[in-house]
Parts: structure tokens; C-alpha cells; sequence
């Protein structure tokens, strides 16, 4: 059970939406309504997360990895690989931007990448099948023209226009890390894409702080990280236009600047006009360690949770534990505790959307 316990918990780290004004906690008017916002937003995410994937501009980018699996225009005698060996973290970033294009390959002796090696224009030229390339045309970026599926014209270009990066050495091996990335995609003199990031490295290799924006028309996605020694605050959203699709932020507290035990964690989890909200005290949990494992009041007493409506601020009900016997075996039980007393187990709205996310995961990213 507390295994499972510690994975919701970390799905709400972060700080309590200010808008949850107290005044509104003992609203009951809108339970049935409040119920049926929960079940209907529990149902949207597959929607949501299909309709991404779907977008021309990820079909675009599907397009340029087919064309490098048949032809790698930077692998040749005159040219490094373009693909990087290095962390899983710096993989699965930079694989944002080019995908497969960056995996599965080494570059040179100490797997740097020399982007200004490699600036100029690529263009796929349909009659040889094969990459046109004119370097240091442009001298401080990479072009690459291309066709998207189905297209009888380059009617795509993908441009890399900064990347850098910060060498570390880790056991004897060299590894790089990225510290700023700027790419976008046009199609049709339309943008679909762009990626902008940053991020600062200690002498571990350890980012001490990332932002990361990520815009797939009409959606953005963005992530930021702070290390402030004895605290991490942290965030990540997407975003359609300026709706909130899904967000997820907060500050996980530390003993010392070693980070080595949690003491408290602050933190919300909201998918569209719906919020779950609170704190836990970790040191409290654990200090619970070497007894039986947390009694229901324990719990209730040391993660404080609820779930708000983003819209009104109204809170819709309190996340509380309860013990449910069943064939003389006890289990414990999540439950949204409404305004008018009635209860509802949360895996009953929250399962679908876990559900949905994972679903998405596997069948898209299947080796993440």
C-alpha cells in the first residue's frame, strides 16, 4: 500500500494554488455538478493526448526520421556522425528535438558534438534520394529541407539554430551535458515546432536549474527547475493556446543541502478545471518507520490533500484515508470526502486519467 501511496504523492509535489480561497471551502450547492466535473474531465485525457500526437507538426518530424533511417546526411568520410552518446537524461531531451536522429551512435573519440562542424543547409533532393549539402551555408546554424509524408516538395525546413553543450568527467568517463538548445520546424512558411532550452550543470554533472519550452502547434509544454541547496522547486505544464491542459508543480524540502531525507513536500496536480492540491510531511511519515505501517488517523494527519475546481476556486472535497475491511482483511481506501459528506473512492475518477497517460506512453514512447 505505501508503495502505491508514494506514487500519488509524487504526482501532486508542489505549492498550493493561492485561488483556493477559504471562504468557498464549505460550498455545497454544485456536489452533483462537482461530481459529474470530476467524472467528465477523467474521460477527456485520452482526447487530449491523442489530439497531440496527431498534430502535423509530430507527423512532420516523423517524416524527417524516415528520411534519415534511409539516408543519415551526417555520417560520412568528411562528416561526424550527428548522433550523441551520453546520459539517458541528455538522450531522451535532445531526442525531443531530432529523435532517432540523435541515438544509437558515437561521434568522434570522446562523443562531443561539434555543431560548428556542421552548420549549413541540407536538402533532400528527390531524384537521387539522397541529401544535397552545402556547409557554412548558413556558417551559424543547420538547415534541413525536407518533404513531408506524402509531399512532392521540401515544403518543410527544421532548423537547429544553437546548440552547446559542458563536458564532465564521471568515473573516468567523458560525458556532455546540453546547456542550451534554440530549433524550430516550419511547414509551409508555418511554424509547428520550436524547442528552447537551458540549463546549468554542477561538477557532477547534477542540473542545478532547466527550463525547457516546448511549442507543437497549437500546444506548448514547459518545464523548470530550480536547486536552491536545501529546497527544489519545480514545474511542468501543457498548454493549448492559453487553456491548461495538464500542470504539475511544487517544493520538495530537504534536512540539508545533501538532499538526502525529505522533511516536507508542497505540491499540486491539475488537468484542465480540475486541481488536486496539498502538503505532505515526510519526516513525520518516516519517523513512523520500525512500527506497524501508518494508522489511517496518521495519515489523515500528515498528508493533507483536496481537490479544487481551477475555474471557481471552490473546493470540491478533502482527500482522506479510510479502513475498509473485506473478507477479514484490512485495506485502506482513497476517497473524496464532498461538501455534503458523501464519499467517492478517487480511483474511481483518477484511474481513468493514469490510465490514459499510460496508455499514451506505451504506445508512443515505448522505450522511454
Amino acid at each position: 500500500m505505501i508503495k502505491k501511496l508514494s506514487i500519488y504523492l509524487l504526482l501532486i509535489a508542489g505549492i498550493i494554488i493561492s485561488s483556493c480561497d477559504k471562504e468557498d471551502d464549505d460550498n455545497t450547492a454544485n456536489v452533483t455538478e462537482q461530481k459529474q466535473l470530476l467524472t467528465t474531465e477523467s474521460a477527456n485525457v485520452k482526447n487530449d493526448l491523442d489530439e497531440i500526437i496527431e498534430t502535423e507538426g509530430v507527423v512532420a518530424v516523423t517524416s524527417l526520421i524516415d528520411l534519415f533511417d534511409l539516408v543519415d546526411p551526417f555520417e560520412g568520410d568528411n562528416l561526424k556522425s550527428f548522433k550523441i552518446k551520453t546520459r539517458d537524461f541528455s538522450l531522451k531531451l535532445r531526442s525531443l528535438i531530432t529523435s532517432d536522429v540523435l541515438k544509437n551512435a558515437t561521434i568522434g573519440e570522446d562523443g562531443s558534438f561539434n555543431f560548428s562542424e556542421h552548420t549549413g543547409t541540407y536538402t533532400w533532393n528527390f531524384t537521387s534520394q539522397n541529401w544535397d549539402i552545402q556547409l557554412d551555408t548558413p556558417n551559424d546554424k543547420i538547415i534541413i529541407h525536407f518533404p513531408t509524408e506524402g509531399s512532392t516538395s521540401n515544403n518543410a525546413t527544421a532548423t537547429l539554430h544553437k546548440f552547446e553543450e559542458q563536458m564532465f568527467i564521471d568515473e573516468g568517463d567523458t560525458l556532455y551535458m546540453p546547456t542550451e538548445i534554440e530549433a524550430d520546424l516550419y511547414i509551409n512558411d508555418t511554424k509547428y515546432i520550436e524547442v528552447d532550452f537551458s540549463a546549468t550543470w554542477n561538477d557532477e554533472g547534477i542540473p542545478t536549474s532547466i527550463n525547457i519550452t516546448v511549442y507543437i502547434n497549437p500546444f506548448t509544454f514547459a518545464v523548470s527547475m530550480t536547486d536552491n541547496g536545501t529546497s527544489i522547486d519545480a514545474s511542468a505544464s501543457l498548454k493549448k493556446g492559453s487553456e491548461t491542459i495538464m500542470a504539475v508543480g511544487g517544493t520538495v524540502t530537504f534536512t540539508n543541502a545533501d538532499k538526502e531525507n525529505v522533511t516536507t513536500v508542497d505540491g499540486y496536480v491539475q488537468y484542465r478545471d480540475v486541481k488536486v492540491a496539498g502538503d505532505v510531511d515526510v519526516a513525520s511519515l518516516d519517523a513512523l518507520e520500525g512500527e506497524d505501517e501508518p494508522t489511517v488517523a496518521q495519515m489523515n494527519q500528515y498528508i493533507n490533500l483536496a481537490v479544487y475546481q481551477v475555474s471557481t476556486g471552490v473546493k470540491i472535497g478533502d482527500i482522506e484515508f479510510f479502513e475498509n475491511i473485506e473478507d477479514g482483511e484490512t485495506f485502506i481506501d482513497v476517497r473524496i470526502v464532498f461538501a455534503d459528506g458523501t464519499t467517492v473512492l478517487a480511483s474511481v475518477y483518477f484511474d481513468p486519467i493514469l490510465q490514459s497517460i499510460e496508455d499514451f506512453l506505451d504506445e508512443n514512447f515505448p522505450d522511454w
